[in-house]
């Protein structure tokens, strides 16, 4: 199912200046004052399969796994999953988190992320 956000994103990203787009998105992904929001902007994020760079992405996962807000860290493992970059792995591995079942979740992403 497409989320009419997705298309926004495309659109942004195929726009001539791609790097403001870049950091427009990384905006709205880790906006802390609405986290739900932020959360599902990430995730329209990672339905896009080639958006930014590898250091991009790392960055934007890693920035989400700081967040203090659960929805944010489940949408920068569900990220990490959809993009499947090898390189992720580690940027998860780095991670400690709290929270049982999203720490599962962490661990068998970085499990897939090997194969």
């Amino acid at each position: 199912m497409d989320h009419p956000a997705e298309q926004v994103i495309t659109t942004a990203l195929e726009s001539e200046d791609r790097d403001t787009a870049l950091l427009w998105i990384s905006s709205a992904c880790l906006e802390s004052e609405s986290p739900a929001f932020a959360a599902a902007t990430f995730l329209c994020a990672a339905r896009q399969p080639e958006i930014g760079t590898a250091a991009w992405r790392a960055g934007l996962v890693r920035s989400g796994l700081a967040s203090d807000h659960i929805e944010l860290r489940d949408a920068a493992i569900q990220a990490a999953e959809s993009w499947g970059d090898p390189g992720l792995r580690q940027v998860l591995a780095a991670h400690a988190e709290p929270v049982s079942w999203l720490d599962e979740y962490r661990r068998g992403v970085i499990d897939d992320l090997v194969r």
